[in-house]
């Protein structure tokens, strides 16, 4: 049992031990097949960035891709300009496509020309790579690219079977509404039709560009009970999206008349949240204390941190601590992370702080504290570090996971945690206060970095620290 555990905890941390015999690399944890990480033997310690960007430059495809997921999971955009070297001469649609996901997740304009230049041959009925161009499209969404307009446009006219969908979805992301109009005959194509998105992302692209002209379209879709259900669903969320009053009732009615369709109901209360009334306000929390149905009380949970209401926090400090469904759980945590405010803070330290509760809940509540850098959240952190500073083995994998996640806050507040980290014991600990102070270029930390890469310290920790500057 206690190996099984110890696997897992490795897995999650995404810096394995040992590389595997097919790999001659551990791009995540940065050791070479063969190393000793021992301490006993140093020599030719080199930086992990160094290592990282020779092989993105000039690695095999599998040794490039576990790079990227490894900088992916640690947040760390530094390597943006060799990757869009790779992903200018890579033909490997699968290889683009993780490239792409990565300047998503920074949001990162630097890719937008190449991503330009990958889509517009298709105007041209050049032959392309379906999977490296929808990885372009949503990218340029993602980046809400303004240059990508026209011809997101121009592309959902052309209809292109695989890509139009994707693009209006996008078009709707970036929420450019200045040819609007000209999605409504790609509607009326697509309407009722099964098997394609377009329809139902032509709807959701309305409600993101606030397009009202859309309006009596919207509302009579969702009071046709003969349309299709997904186009209900987007409809009732783009109304709420375009924030019309008018749409307000209409909502209300679906969530009310629909008791025996969970989801159209769920998607009412979607649509709902965008409103500021009280009406609205008293639906959701009856909706988050008694429907049965749990995507309703997740997004019941969400509406009423959307609208910081005083009389759902108690509410959602019970469906936290008490609600059956874990999604619930972590709906309430996230509501009361919108709030900013003494109570709810306060609501989400205790539970961090709270031993009796699991330990997987507590670590999203974390997540929620060091995103929104929570007041209470780093004297919550040493009490954890200080209980469970000098346990061992599996013991310790509750601190490692904390560190793990503060490792990727952009947070300075921490540096104090971050210091502490360096001097603890296990190297995978040093290693995310590393990265930490990396992340948040806390420069007053530096030389306790630079005094790790010596000998006598572990391998891996000597090549992180290496990676500083």
């Amino acid at each position: 049992m206690r190996k099984t555990t110890i696997l897992i905890f490795l897995t999650l941390a995404h810096i394995p031990l040992t590389a595997q015999a097919t790999n001659p690399y551990d791009t995540s944890g940065g050791a070479f097949v063969g190393d000793d990480l021992s301490g006993e033997k140093q020599e030719n310690i080199r930086s992990l960035r160094d290592d990282r960007k020779e092989i993105l430059l000039y690695g095999i495809e599998s040794e490039v891709r576990e790079v990227i997921t490894a900088i992916g999971q640690e947040k760390d955009d530094s390597y943006n300009e060799e990757l869009l070297l790779v992903l200018g001469e890579t033909e490997n649609a699968s290889l683009a496509e993780v490239i792409y996901s990565l300047f998503s997740q920074f949001k990162d304009p630097l890719a937008e020309e190449a991503a330009l230049s990958d889509i517009a041959p298709v105007l041209e009925d050049f032959r392309y790579q379906e999977k490296r161009i929808l990885a372009a499209i949503t990218y340029l969404g993602d980046i809400k690219s303004e240059k990508a307009v026209d011809l997101f446009y121009d592309l959902a006219k052309k209809d292109e079977p695989g890509l139009t969908g994707r693009v209006v979805y996008n078009l709707g992301k970036i929420g450019d509404a200045s040819r609007a109009e000209e999605l409504e005959a790609l509607y009326e194509d697509y309407s009722g039709e099964a098997g394609t998105d377009i329809a139902t992302n032509v709807i959701s692209a309305w409600g993101e560009m606030k397009y009202l002209p859309a309006l009596d379209r919207l509302i009579g879709i969702i009071e046709d009970s003969s349309a299709s259900n997904s186009e209900r669903e987007y409809a009732a969320v783009a109304l709420g999206k375009l924030g019309d009053p008018e749409a307000m009732e209409p909502l209300i009615s679906l969530y009310n008349g629909e008791g025996n369709d969970s989801m159209i109901r769920a998607f009412a209360v979607s649509g709902l949240m965008y409103f500021e009334d009280p009406r609205v306000e008293d639906l959701l929390l009856q909706a988050l204390r008694r429907d049965s149905y749990w995507k309703i009380r997740v997004t019941a949970s969400e509406g009423l941190g959307r609208l910081k209401s005083e009389k759902a926090i108690d509410v959602l400090d019970f469906k936290l601590r008490r609600d059956s469904e874990r999604n619930v759980k972590i709906a309430a945590a996230k509501a009361l992370g919108e709030y900013g405010n003494g109570r709810a803070d306060s609501i989400l330290v205790d539970y961090f702080a709270d031993e009796s509760n699991s330990a997987e809940m507590r670590l999203e509540v974390l997540k929620v504290l060091l995103e929104k850098k929570t007041g209470g959240t780093v004297p919550a952190l040493e009490e954890v570090m200080a209980l469970h500073w000098l346990k061992k083995d599996t013991q310790l994998e509750f601190l490692k996971r904390c560190c793990q996640l503060m490792s990727t806050a952009e947070w300075d507040a921490l540096s104090g945690l971050y210091r502490r980290m360096l001097t603890h014991s296990d190297n995978y600990i040093q290693i995310y206060g590393i990265r930490g102070i990396r992340i948040n270029g806390i420069s007053s930390l530096y030389p306790d970095v630079r005094e790790m890469d010596r000998d006598g310290v572990n391998g891996l920790v000597r090549r992180e620290a290496k990676s500083l500057e």
